[in-house]
């Protein structure tokens, strides 16, 4: 074989070599604290953290788990991806899932997941610092055509986004409502709320910095819509 040609076959396995490489890379450690989007079967809010020893853990509202569901499960990165199960409990369902995604350390991570309430999407960025929805919100409810007068407090958790919200809704008489809302970086809200009749709804939107913001949801008995008109002060 001529020099030329052995340098050409040279230039092909390397070539080869690092197409193979570059096509089989492995993802970068999805280890620390993300804020995630929550996107497909459900759309909502949630906080996630991967450790080290392959445990993770975390929290979120979406519109239609209309409680805090809770997070625990194992992760670990095969081949190109990190792959792991979880354990979803929100209220007293317990729901089994896995997932499967790629990270750029300390920048994003994305993937999708499976459990018996559907297929999920999710991306996420670092946790960062966010807005403060602690403080006393009032406002109006409309529901079935009726306009009422609300009043929230929300108080933080100690968790990031997390907030319990307590307060009432005035429909001719009054009802106590109590919650969590979940907050990411641009404002946006996802709420669960309970009143003492047992009724429990999802709203969401965005929380403006001043004024009033509108938000919207759905009761989950019914079917009902809501609309929620609300202002801090």
């Amino acid at each position: 074989m001529s020099l030329l040609s052995r340098m050409c076959a040279l230039v092909g396995v390397v070539c080869c070599g690092l197409l193979a490489t570059t096509t089989n890379a492995a993802t970068e450690s999805p280890v620390g604290r993300w804020e995630a989007a929550i996107s497909g079967a459900d759309k909502g809010i949630g906080y996630f953290e991967f450790h080290a020893d392959g445990s993770l853990e975390g929290y979120a509202v979406t519109r239609a788990s209309y409680d805090l569901a809770i997070f625990t499960g194992s992760w670990s990165i095969v081949g190109p991806k990190f792959v792991g199960s979880y354990t979803e409990t929100i209220g007293g369902n317990v729901l089994n899932g896995s997932f499967s995604g790629t990270a750029k350390a300390n920048r994003s991570i994305s993937g999708s997941g499976a459990a018996s309430n559907g297929t999920f999407s999710f991306k996420g960025t670092p946790v960062v610092s966010l807005p403060n929805m602690a403080g006393n919100y009032g406002g109006t409810v409309k529901q079935h055509g009726v306009t009422s007068t609300t009043y929230l407090t929300v108080t933080a958790t100690g968790y990031p986004g997390l907030y319990e919200v307590n307060g009432w809704v005035n429909f001719g008489s009054f009802i106590d409502i109590s919650g969590y809302i979940v907050v990411n970086k641009k404002s946006g809200v996802v709420l669960c709320l309970e009143n003492d009749m047992g009724g429990v709804s999802s709203v969401w939107g965005t929380i403006k910095a001043s004024g009033y913001s509108s938000l919207k949801g759905k009761q989950y008995d019914d079917g009902s819509s809501i609309a929620v008109k609300v202002s801090r002060f």
